[in-house]
């Protein structure tokens, strides 16, 4: 929506600027958008105030800005020497565009060149201005819906570029690295949910009660559960999508769905703080018998899931 915003406002000034008449036309598609979104302002209310209380977006600093400039040429949770070198030739080739913009040769792809990195760089201005002034809401993988404006200006270059040879180089440098960063990507394990079913099925058979405490581990693992016989169980938490999994059972307090002495389960992505005082209040309430992790066997990177085996003590 940021983007869209800047993007319509930049060529409301265009228009303006050079006296196009147009610039009703687009004012009144602006208005005519605005009113299709009318029945979509519920949804986005609902959203506000579910996350009002729990932002999770971290506060603006200069590390989280200049992640939004490096994501779209990265593996996302991490940089690896071919990503570094990707971002590298991405950058130079968008720099010395915007170098060779100013020519004379260039004038027919010079509005095309600005508008997209105006697209860009305002859209991550009004995100942080946002996030400074009212509720933090910039975070580096939002930017992949407008990662295609940083596209523009290489292809504009290798448009003007006359050598073949040059271009050919290029073209396969980005084709190299790009893929060889998208299979990186491709190889990682985003979390082993069916390996922990299986895991906690065999290893723990005992175990029947999976406490979830965030929605990002509820829905795949209720998705692989099948005949395992586990139940899922939820704690209310002031951020959550959990509604949306009709199976998992949604309670205020452990009481609710445990027995004194009841062995269960918690799971969670390892060192993922969200919703933690759930957390701190199950085990406020229990016994650590255990404490265990699971990878996915098929990839060497991935997300780990963190199981804690829990005896219920109820209440003090």
């Amino acid at each position: 929506m940021a983007a869209a915003f800047v993007a319509n406002v930049y060529v409301f000034i265009y228009l303006l600027a050079k006296k196009e008449k147009k610039w009703r036309e687009h004012i009144l598609s602006l208005v005519l958008v605005a009113i299709l979104f009318l029945p979509w302002l519920t949804l986005f209310t609902t959203q506000i105030e579910k996350v009002q209380h729990a932002f999770w977006a971290p506060e603006p600093c200069f590390s989280t800005i200049l992640s939004c400039f490096t994501i779209p040429f990265t593996e996302q949770f991490w940089i690896s020497n071919y990503s570094n070198a990707l971002i590298i030739l991405m950058y130079t080739l968008i720099t010395t565009t915007v170098i060779l913009s100013f020519l004379r040769r260039f004038a027919e792809y010079r509005l095309t060149l600005w508008m997209s990195l105006t697209i860009f760089l305002a859209t991550l201005l009004l995100a942080s201005l946002i996030s400074l002034f009212s509720q933090p809401i910039l975070y580096s993988r939002y930017v992949m819906a407008i990662a295609s404006m940083l596209v523009v200006a290489p292809t504009l270059l290798l448009m003007t570029i006359r050598s073949r040879w040059l271009k050919t180089i290029i073209i396969a440098a980005i084709l190299v690295l790009g893929l060889r960063v998208s299979f990186s990507t491709y190889y990682f394990s985003y979390g082993p949910y069916k390996q922990t079913i299986e895991y906690i099925a065999s290893t723990y058979p005992h175990i029947k009660k999976i406490v979830h405490l965030a929605e990002i581990t509820a829905g795949p693992m209720i998705e692989y559960s099948e005949n395992s016989g586990l139940g899922h169980y939820w704690l209310n938490a002031q951020m959550s999508n959990v509604d949306a999994f009709s199976t998992i059972s949604q309670h205020s307090q452990p009481s609710e769905f445990l027995q004194q002495g009841e062995e269960f389960c918690v799971v969670r992505f390892q060192d993922l703080e969200l919703n933690k005082e759930n957390l701190d209040h199950i085990l406020s309430e229990s016994e650590l018998i255990k404490k265990d992790t699971i990878r996915d066997s098929k990839v060497t990177d991935g997300i780990i899931i963190q199981l804690y085996l829990l005896k219920y003590k109820g209440l003090d």
